[in-house]
């Protein structure tokens, strides 16, 4: 058996080589445990995207008679020298090609010519495809000495000829989703077949993936400039993509893009929209796939290891594996030390009831106000949060603006209502500031309870935003931790912020015009209220040059400890509320 090692040139050459071509398809055929992402068409579309950002490296084996008996497709991250799977991320299932008895001899031989070349580095496979061989990592003194080998639940959808979505689908709880969405337009699902028509919405879904990670797994929303072209190129091979969308009129519910993995359909990309999400829209979705895969005779759909929601539709759970192989002895030991530490810290924290989730929130929260920490205002910082617990005065203003006057104002339409990418620029630069992991939850409870945003982005730095709730009855003002009763058929204009470089261009006057005019247009509103801190002069100079009207006034004050908190309205608003009361109790 001859092991080689190509890279760069070399492994380009060989990947426009017909002769190998033939070869390497051959062996994937052959490969029980090979998946798509190891294949010729795959790993040479995302090659020929990415060769900017990467660097190939084949290893290799050949036969007596010149047949290849072993294929690893790995590539070199150009910024990092990182070594990854060919297909880095893009690829779910990462692993190598070999014939059935050359499974676990040809990787051991693939990592030792990888150490010889690579000493300091190390490789991590995530995930493995399911029946990839691992009995060579039981050998003793072999490369299981320097592997750290991961399980992971791998959820799936036995299609069947479709009953299980069908039964599903006449289920009370999924009957009721379907309602509520048919209220706000016709649901439909709808299949892409072009790579024009993926075009069109890509970036949207995209926007609503990036923002659901950031808020429940606090994964930094990155921007990838060759994932909508790798996508698209990969619409261009009949069958191998699957993309639809559930919509709800217009609107995008939910999105799905999946690859046909042998006789298989695996997601890929998963999407939601988080205006529609308390329907569950993904949900419905799956369901609805199920149908369309089971008329197609696709026998399983494949969600992809990940856990979460997924395992909550699977109809089995298998178990798959990532793999990290540390070229390095010395390397492999500083591991396991930082992974003991890690471990025995983790047992510390269960005693006290903290999770693992709860201590990275909290670690997340240290490091991001460490990183904005002024070390010479410690001092200052310190002298001023004692003060406030000896004594501190605060009075939150609440105005309020007759919905009926909104249209002698001008309207700057400046900002852009409901934009998921721009939230997604958002950068805290203040210390008090949320985290964008803290921000992106925020958003998406918030679009999930019909509230709207309005933002202002200028190369990529989010300027500016604020809030419209469209009816409210009770609100709550954090700041100085009371509630009041708003009048009926009130809308609230809260939450805005102006980034200190756009601050005196009259974003925040724009913004406030806007959100009038956008509330005054919601059947049957009356009045719109908004609040402010009494010390925020320029915000209340800009709240009263609008037109709003002083209402009254909610305090809390500290002093030695003991808190009072009480509220002084004036007459006008006193009316508002007692007419809404007395239509309340007329009605009961």
């Amino acid at each position: 058996m001859n092991l080689l090692l190509a890279q760069k040139t070399k492994a380009e050459e060989l990947s426009d080589d017909c002769d190998f071509l033939q070869k390497w398809t051959a062996l994937y055929e052959h490969c029980a445990w090979g998946t798509v992402f190891q294949t010729p068409l795959f790993i040479k579309t995302w090659y020929e995207i990415y060769k900017e950002a990467f660097d190939l490296l084949f290893i290799y084996e050949l036969n007596e008679s010149n047949a290849l008996t072993g294929f690893f497709p790995l590539a070199i991250e150009k910024a990092t020298g990182k070594i990854c799977a060919a297909g880095c991320y893009h690829a779910e299932y990462q692993t190598w090609l070999a014939t059935e008895e050359n499974g676990g001899f040809f990787v051991e031989k693939a990592f030792d010519a990888l150490r010889r070349e690579f000493p300091d580095k190390k490789l991590e496979l995530l995930f493995l495809s399911p029946t990839t061989p691992l009995g060579w990592i039981e050998k003793k003194n072999g490369w299981g000495g320097q592997t750290v080998l991961l399980t992971h639940l791998h959820p799936s959808i036995e299609i069947g000829n479709g009953e299980k979505s069908e039964e599903s689908l006449r289920k009370k709880g999924n009957k009721t989703r379907f309602r509520q969405l048919k209220k706000l337009g016709e649901v439909r699902l709808e299949k892409l077949e072009t790579p024009e028509e993926l075009e069109k919405v890509f970036d949207e879904i995209e926007d609503y993936a990036k923002i659901r990670l950031s808020a429940l797994h606090n994964i930094p929303p990155v921007h990838d400039p060759y994932r909508k072209p790798f996508h698209l190129a990969l619409m261009n091979f009949p069958n191998l993509l699957h993309a639809s969308l559930l919509k709800v009129g217009e609107q995008i519910a939910s999105a799905k893009i999946s690859l046909r993995n042998r006789n298989e359909m695996l997601l890929s990309i998963t999407s939601m929209s988080p205006f529609l999400a308390r329907q569950s829209p993904s949900k419905l979705h799956i369901l609805l796939l199920g149908k369309e895969f089971a008329a197609e005779k696709i026998p399983v759909f494949d969600l992809s290891p990940g856990g979460g929601y997924k395992e909550r539709f699977a109809t089995q759970c298998e178990k798959v594996h990532s793999l990290t192989v540390f070229f390095s002895k010395a390397n492999f030991l500083r591991y396991k030390s930082k992974r003991k530490v890690i471990g025995l810290t983790k047992e510390s924290l269960e005693r006290f009831n903290i999770t693992k989730t709860k201590a990275f929130t909290f670690a997340d929260k240290v490091r991001y106000k460490l990183r904005r920490v002024k070390y010479r205002t410690i001092p200052r910082t310190i002298l001023k949060n004692t003060r406030r617990k000896l004594y501190e005065h605060r009075e939150c203003r609440i105005y309020s603006f007759d919905a009926r006057k909104a249209a002698s104002l001008e309207n700057p339409n400046l900002m852009r209502r409901d934009s998921v990418s721009d939230l997604l620029q958002y950068a805290p630069n203040e210390g008090w500031q949320l985290t964008v992991s803290q921000f992106h939850q925020s958003c998406l409870e918030r679009f999930g309870n019909a509230v709207h945003s309005y933002t202002r982005v200028e190369d990529n730095t989010l300027l500016h935003f604020g809030w419209l709730i469209e009816r409210q009855e009770i609100s709550r003002v954090f700041e100085v931790e009371q509630e009041f009763q708003l009048p009926a058929n009130s809308a609230v204009l809260f939450d805005y912020y102006t980034h200190p470089q756009a601050r005196g261009r009259g974003l925040y006057h724009q913004s406030l015009l806007q959100g009038l005019h956008d509330a005054a247009q919601i059947p049957e509103t009356k009045q719109v209220f908004i609040g402010v801190l009494a010390d925020n002069a320029p915000s209340r100079h800009v709240i009263e040059k609008v037109g709003f009207i002083y209402r009254g006034s909610l305090f809390k004050e500290t002093n030695f400890g003991k808190v009072r908190k009480w509220q002084v309205w004036n007459d006008g608003f006193q009316e508002m509320t007692h007419e809404m009361s007395l239509k309340e109790s007329f009605s009961s």
